[in-house]
């Protein structure tokens, strides 16, 4: 039986998919998915930090509100 891997946008909690509906994670985040990685205030930026990985529209929303837009 095959393995599913399902990833999801941290902000909508939509499935991240490629168009053709491929799961493979690899071509998901990729392709179709923005990442950001956050270190807290404070915290070593040689951590990991955490990260958030977002849909295409929830990236174009991001986008528009860190350069002055309403989301």
């Amino acid at each position: 039986m095959a393995q599913k891997t399902q990833i999801v946008c941290d902000k909508c909690s939509k499935d991240i998919v490629n168009p053709m509906g491929c799961y493979h994670p690899t071509y998901a985040l990729k392709n179709y998915s923005a990442k950001i990685t956050l270190w807290p205030v404070g915290e070593s930026r040689s951590s990991f930090g955490q990260r958030i990985d977002l849909c295409p529209d929830c990236y174009e929303k991001f986008v528009n509100f860190m350069e002055g837009g309403a989301e």
